[in-house]
């Protein structure tokens, strides 16, 4: 067992130094092949080493032989040193040459700028500050240039001192003239609009050819259709009462009367006008007339719309748009006829709008049909439940027609009225008939009953139906003024109830087609000629009295008619 047990050590021993000689002879070939890569390395190095210091000399030599002496020898070294192919190297020296070039340059550039400081330092008088030489230099090249950029500058200083001293001058001229009528924000604002005192002064004269008064520009409105231009206190004076009293077609300029809105009234003009106009009444105004200007041009627009009336019970309109004559008024649920305006009633369906109205007159009693039915408008034919008496001036609230309560005559402005030249120069006036009330009641109560008695007229009835009470009803409160008249040509024409029973006289001369120049006298006649526009005969010797009247009285039938007929059968 021993003899085995040793020969098993000495195996193991054995493959130990066995294992220990391989892992030897494997180091030292691995330090081998090492040592090897190690020395390959080393030797390549050595040779890229040895060729880049051969191509670095090479680009030296080529640098070298371009340069031309703006390089120097430590320059070049750095260029090589510092790049790798002779293209770089040479760019290298180029971009170095160009700064130090900008650094000369600037330099050069420094020494000029404190020469030309130095020089205008020398030349400087004391107007110029020591910022403005600095910003000259900055600005400018060279001297030349400079001083004159400093001459400009003074130059602009003093031409602004200039003006400041002119208008300072301008502003004291006005003020001197100023009697009251220009404030100080006027004058300030026409010294800076104008160039002289001539121009300002004209700034703040002009004149309101309305008011004649003289205002400043700022205060004059220029119209938007024409040339016209008034001040503000005028348009807003006209426009104001044009707008409250008369219809929307006298919304025009108060000069030319300009634009003709009723020849007019769906053009594009006249739509362009209320527009432009409605921002210079919106800017002028008062809230309230504006908006009252806008309801009218609501209404006008209304009423252009064939389908649409006025209601005959409540101010409201109604587009009616069926077959029948009977509108209905959905506001106050009565009705009203479509086309005479009048207010419904059953019978109407069975009869003309003109046997309807005649119905009307011949079913109402007399006192009830002058106090409440007597006024019509004749352009419209709404008929108006109004008092008579008083002012014989109406206008219609429908169409704002403007007319006489007696005869119908339309009032209109003088210069739209072409019955004769001289309406020209008249204001708002008619031409009332002969027969009018606006005449007749300066007739005494006796001529009027004359009147009628030559004709075969019976009155005493009708007046009789009139009571004390019924009078008053149709009386105005201005009756008072008209008594006094009375009173003053006849005596016996004096109280309300002699004013009420002339108007009645009147209603039945009117109702039986009369004519007062049967009873004029001879003034009376040759006044009614003139004011008709017509010649007056002339008075021959032959002609007695008797004879001369009734040539005048011929002469006046024939030349102003005061009935004219459609046919031979209503004559």
């Amino acid at each position: 067992m021993k003899i085995e047990h040793a020969e098993n050590n000495c195996l193991q021993i054995v493959i130990r130094r066995c294992l220990s000689w391989l892992c030897c002879t494997k180091r030292d070939s691995d330090n081998t092949a090492t040592r090897n890569e190690v020395v390959n390395t080393a030797s390549s190095r050595r040779i890229s080493f040895s060729q880049s210091l051969e191509t670095k000399q090479m680009i030296y030599e080529q640098l070298c032989e371009v340069n031309d002496g703006r390089w120097s020898h430590e320059d070049i070294q750095e260029a090589v040193s510092s790049c790798s192919d002779y293209t770089s190297a040479f760019h290298y020296l180029s971009r170095e040459l160009s700064v130090c070039s900008d650094q000369t340059q600037s330099s050069q550039s420094l020494e000029t700028k404190q020469m030309i400081y130095e020089q205008l330092c020398e030349v400087n008088d004391g107007s110029w500050s020591h910022e403005d030489i600095q910003e000259a230099v900055s600005s400018c090249s060279d001297y030349t240039s400079a001083f004159h950029y400093l001459s400009r500058e003074r130059s602009d200083d003093q031409t602004q001192s200039s003006q400041l001293q002119e208008t300072k001058q301008i502003y004291e001229q006005l003020c001197k003239m100023n009697k009251g009528s220009w404030s100080q924000e006027n004058i300030e604002e026409a010294v800076s609009s104008c160039q002289d005192y001539n121009s300002a002064l004209q700034y703040l004269t002009h004149e309101c050819p309305l008011c004649c008064d003289q205002y400043p520009y700022s205060k004059i409105v220029n119209m938007t259709h024409c040339n016209c231009s008034f001040c503000e206190q005028c348009f807003v004076r006209h426009f104001s009462s044009v707008i409250k009293e008369k219809s929307i077609i006298h919304v025009v300029c108060p000069i030319c009367k300009k634009p003709e809105l009723e020849k007019n009234r769906n053009s594009e003009e006249s739509m362009e006008f209320f527009n432009l106009l409605d921002t210079q009444i919106h800017h002028y105004l008062d809230k309230a007339t504006h908006d009252l200007f806008q309801r009218k041009l609501r209404d006008r627009a209304l009423m252009e719309m064939p389908e649409f009336s006025w209601c005959s019970h409540c101010p409201f309109g109604v587009l009616h748009e069926g077959d029948t004559l009977k509108m209905e008024c959905p506001t106050c649920n009565k009705s009203t006829c479509f086309s005479c305006k009048q207010q419904w009633e059953d019978i109407h369906e069975t009869m003309s709008c003109e046997n309807f109205k005649l119905w009307k007159q011949q079913n109402q009693e007399l006192d009830e049909f002058l106090s409440i039915n007597g006024i019509e408008c004749p352009s419209c034919k709404f008929q108006f439940e109004l008092l008579k008496g008083g002012c014989l001036h109406f206008k219609c609230t429908q169409c704002q027609c403007e007319f006489c309560g007696a005869c119908k005559a339309q009032f209109q402005q003088g210069q739209d009225c072409n019955f004769s030249k001289e309406c020209q120069g008249q204001g708002f006036h008619a031409h009332h008939t002969r027969d009018c009330f606006y005449y007749l009641r300066d007739w005494s109560i006796r001529r009027l009953q004359q009147l009628l008695q030559k004709n075969g007229i019976q009155y005493e009835n009708d007046l009789r139906k009139l009571s004390v009470n019924s009078l008053q009803g149709i009386l105005k409160k201005d009756t008072q003024k008209k008594k006094v008249e009375d009173k003053a040509e006849n005596t016996e024409d004096s109280g309300d109830k002699n004013f009420a029973e002339k108007e009645l006289l009147v209603q039945l001369i009117n109702a039986n087609f009369l004519d007062p120049v049967d009873l004029y006298t001879e003034e009376e006649m040759i006044i009614e000629l003139q004011r008709g526009k017509s010649s007056v005969p002339d008075h021959n010797r032959n002609d007695s009295k008797e004879s001369y009247l009734e040539k005048l009285k011929m002469k006046i039938k024939q030349d102003i008619p005061l009935f004219v007929y459609t046919d031979q059968s209503e004559a």
